[in-house]
């Protein structure tokens, strides 16, 4: 028998929106290991990175088929070290972390 959290993983948590940098969304979804999060441009390309070491880990390509740019990574991990916008008291990487967590 599941219990409720389990339940309530599986119907609740399935994608959530941690943050987005100009037209790049940052996503954590229920997923699998290496620890790591979600980097979409829309019509571009969904990019999972590693929250350890910001390294691409693989592409979902979308229509374009672009990679994501050097600078646009540049910007992902200036923002990643900076204060959460919903809970100032933690870092956006803090925040992902919660949402891996709570999540898998």
């Amino acid at each position: 028998m599941k219990r409720w959290i389990d339940i309530k993983k599986e119907k609740f948590f399935e994608m959530a929106k941690v943050g987005s940098i100009k037209d790049l969304e940052i996503q954590v979804y229920t997923d699998h290991k290496p620890i790591h999060f979600h980097v979409i441009k829309k019509d571009y390309f969904d990019v999972r990175v590693s929250i350890d070491t910001l390294k691409v880990i693989s592409y979902k390509w979308q229509k374009s088929g672009k990679e994501i740019s050097p600078s646009e990574l540049k910007a992902i991990s200036k923002w990643i070290e900076l204060p959460n916008s919903k809970n100032k008291k933690i870092t956006n990487k803090e925040a992902i972390e919660l949402f891996w967590d709570s999540m898998n």
